[in-house]
């Protein structure tokens, strides 16, 4: 699964990693590149047959998140835009059905649910659905081609969501082609984030 997809994976890595180099902002530049580098790793961790995959897995894709959500905070607060408004609230209700839902699933249709992945499991839910609450909140304040950086966590989002059904054996449809969605989805947080291709409109900056 992962041999079939991994050199797609790898020019899409390449890719991001180039679109990173270009970042206006020099401070976000090895960040964004750090951050890249673990959700490529969470893509090869998943892809293999190794029991503990879930959990390495897991745990970098949860600190490439944790990383979005301190660039995302510090671009808030650096053009003076709100947190906390309507789409982040959506991004709060987003967190709270994922989670029952997931959990309800975790303890039901698996016959030996493993209590230990459903706690992490649980953290991982909740930081991906703050850098979504986050995404939303700063995406639907810059507007324009920021509604596509909004896409690219909904992407990533939907994609989490494929692999939990999938660990669940509720579901391996299409399968192959989920690790090709995990790099879009990053790509277009890269593309349309920190002015890499389109200037702001109506930025305010704090002197």
């Amino acid at each position: 699964m992962l041999a079939d997809s991994f050199w797609v994976m790898l020019l899409l890595l390449i890719l991001s990693i180039i679109l990173a180099i270009r970042l206006k902002e020099q401070k976000s530049r090895f960040v964004v590149i750090f951050a890249i580098i673990f959700g490529f790793m969470g893509d090869i961790f998943l892809g293999l047959s190794a029991p503990w995959r879930t959990y390495a897995g897991g745990v970098s894709f949860f600190i490439e998140h944790c990383i979005f959500i301190g660039l995302l905070i510090w671009s808030i607060k650096r053009e003076n835009l709100k947190i906390f408004n309507i789409p982040f609230i959506i991004g709060i209700v987003i967190f709270v059905a994922t989670l029952i839902t997931m959990e309800v699933l975790a303890f039901t249709v698996v016959k030996e649910p493993n209590t230990l992945l459903a706690i992490l499991t649980s953290f991982y839910i909740l930081a991906i659905s703050t850098h979504i609450a986050l995404n939303f909140s700063y995406s639907s304040q810059k507007k324009g081609t920021y509604y596509l950086y909004a896409l690219g966590i909904l992407i990533f989002f939907a994609t989490d969501v494929w692999v939990f059904l999938e660990i669940l054996g509720i579901t391996n449809f299409m399968s192959k082609y989920i690790w090709y969605f995990y790099q879009i989805g990053q790509l277009l947080l890269i593309l349309f984030n920190n002015d890499l291709v389109f200037k702001p409109k109506n930025t305010t900056k704090i002197n």
